[in-house]
Formats: C-alpha cells, sequence, structure tokens
C-alpha cells in the first residue's frame, strides 16, 4: 500500500509567521516612537492592538503545527497491508469522508469548501484495519470538486485528529458503446471501452469545418466537471480511473479537495502527469464533441462505470 501524507503546516510555514510578525511589529513601534506628539497616543494604542494580534496569530499557527506534527509522528514507519499498530490503544471512527469545494464569484474569487464525515462504526485497540470501498475524485485544476472516500479517524490516543483515506486499486472499468456526432457535412464516431483500470477508444474523423473532434468524460456525482481525454481528428485514448496500487491518504483533521489535488499533483498515484483529477467508482458519462467554429460545441454522450467487485478486495 502506497501512503501519502498531506501536511498543511510546515516548519517553513511558521517561520514565515514569525518573520511577519517581527517585521509588523518593528514598523508600527517605529511609527508610534516618531509620530507628533498630538496623536502618540493613538499610535501607541494601535501598535499595541497590532503587536497583541500579531501575537495571537503566531500562537494559533505554532499551535496548528504542534498539533499536525505530533500527530503525524505517532503513525508507525511503515504500513503493513491494511492493518496499522499504533504503539499505544486508541480510540477511533469508521466511516465515509465527503468534501465539495468551489470558487464564488465577486472580487478576487473566495474558495469555499465543507466536508463531513459519516460515522458508520466506533473502535478502540491498538491494532486498526482500514475501512474497504468505493471511492471518488473529480477536482478540477483550480480546486472546484468533490471527493469521497472510506475513512478512519483517531479521536482520542496517539495520532489524536489524524484523518485516514483509502483509494481501493480493485475495481473495472465496465462499458462499451459507439457514439456519432454530426454537424451539416462533417461526422466523428467514437468507439469506446472498459479495460481493466482504464476506459479507452479511438475517433475517426471526417471534418470539413469543425477544427476537431473532442472526447469528454464526467462523473454522476458532479456532472458539471468535465474532463478532456483525447483531441483531434483521427486518434486514440486512454485514461486510468483507479491507482496502480491501493493508497492511504493521510492528513491532520480535514482536506479539501484543492488541498488533496496539491497531493496527488505531487506524488502522482494514477500514474499520469496532470494538474486535475477524475478518479474512482460509480457512473461515468463519456461524451464526443465536434469543436465548430463561432458555435457551442455540438456532441453526444454514452455511459460507462467503474465497478467495486467484492471478490477483489483484500
Amino acid at each position: 500500500m502506497r501512503v501519502l501524507v498531506y501536511r498543511r503546516y510546515s516548519k517553513r510555514y511558521v517561520i514565515f509567521i514569525i518573520v511577519l510578525f517581527v517585521l509588523i511589529t518593528a514598523v508600527m513601534l517605529k511609527v508610534a516612537l516618531i509620530a507628533p506628539s498630538q496623536v502618540a497616543p493613538s499610535f501607541h494604542a494601535l501598535a499595541a492592538v497590532v503587536t497583541a494580534v500579531s501575537i495571537a496569530i503566531v500562537l494559533f499557527a505554532f499551535r496548528n503545527y504542534r498539533a499536525e506534527d505530533n500527530a503525524l509522528g505517532a503513525l508507525p514507519d511503515q504500513v503493513m497491508g491494511w492493518k496499522i499498530v499504533f504503539p499505544a490503544q486508541i480510540e477511533y471512527e469508521v466511516g465515509v469522508y465527503r468534501s465539495r469545494g468551489e470558487w464564488r464569484r465577486g472580487g478576487r474569487g473566495n474558495y469555499v469548501w465543507s466536508h463531513s464525515f459519516d460515522v458508520r462504526s466506533r473502535g478502540m485497540g491498538s491494532e486498526v484495519e482500514l475501512p474497504e470501498g468505493p471511492f471518488l475524485i473529480t477536482v478540477k485544476r483550480n480546486g472546484d470538486g468533490f471527493i469521497e472516500f472510506p475513512a478512519l479517524r483517531i479521536v482520542s490516543g496517539p495520532g489524536e485528529g489524524l484523518l485516514m483515506l483509502v483509494a481501493t486499486r480493485e475495481g473495472e472499468v465496465t462499458g462499451s458503446g459507439r457514439i456519432v456526432a454530426t454537424w451539416e457535412n462533417d461526422e466523428a464516431e467514437l468507439v469506446f471501452e472498459g479495460r481493466g483500470k482504464t476506459i479507452e477508444g479511438s475517433v475517426y474523423g471526417n471534418l470539413l469545418k469543425a477544427r476537431k473532434a473532442k472526447v469528454e468524460i464526467f462523473h454522476s456525482a458532479l456532472e458539471s466537471n468535465v474532463f478532456r481525454i483525447g483531441e483531434g481528428i483521427n486518434f486514440s485514448f486512454s485514461k486510468r480511473l483507479l491507482p496502480e496500487d491501493d493508497v492511504l491518504i493521510i492528513a491532520h483533521r480535514t482536506i479539501s479537495p484543492r488541498e488533496l489535488l496539491r497531493l496527488l499533483v505531487r506524488e502522482d498515484p494514477f500514474g499520469e502527469d496532470g494538474f486535475e483529477c477524475i478518479a474512482g467508482h460509480g457512473r461515468y458519462g463519456i461524451r464526443l464533441a465536434l469543436d465548430v467554429p463561432l458555435r457551442l460545441d455540438i456532441g453526444e454522450e454514452g455511459k460507462f462505470e467503474v465497478v467495486l467487485r467484492k471478490s477483489e478486495t483484500k
């Protein structure tokens, strides 16, 4: 099993906060000292407030860094199969973790995300078995997306606050079909088929006015997130939808779709370079579209599914 660890707070983060605090405090004190006597009391009060706020921010950042570092430090050096052995007894919860993130427009924009943990069972012990089940990742390069994993979180004991998400390699892409998209005298044909852990296919085009044909896929859980997996006139494509190995993702308390994408881009567990990710189990749509000048894309859709078969687990 491959282990990916997401650290939200690093030593460089804490050092940056401290340096920023020192600079802000120094500037405010200097301004307060050289301020005219008429407004000196006001500047002194402002400097005191800014210094107090800066100290609070530094303490908050350091507390978060220490909590995350202590929790991650409790992990054993190696994960053997689907079991994790801790140095002491822990209390934990098993369930399903979900998170949705999106950019809200207005001004410079604001990334808003939410998360939930649907508890299915609770337990206690020093040896913990990781949960099984389907997972889903559909995240665009800007962080818009949705994630869902079988998950385990530690409530108390060594590693308190750790969140563990499991992405299994087990499963099969099922379904096949033929899609034809036409516009005036232009025509393109897509033939697709699920093979193992990938969706594969070929496009055959006879295009006069359309610039190219495009193949896109999306998941039924978030159909607005569309991912292009091929384009051209005559071409073949292959998109892997399950990881090469079982993957254990570890974070402290929560992880957003954008944070998960950063981790996946860095570690690349799916064996493909890229700055967005769609993977996991469930129902998918596949679309063949013609890129026609000065018009919206003209396309047709088909369906396929990634199934987690019980006989394949563990």
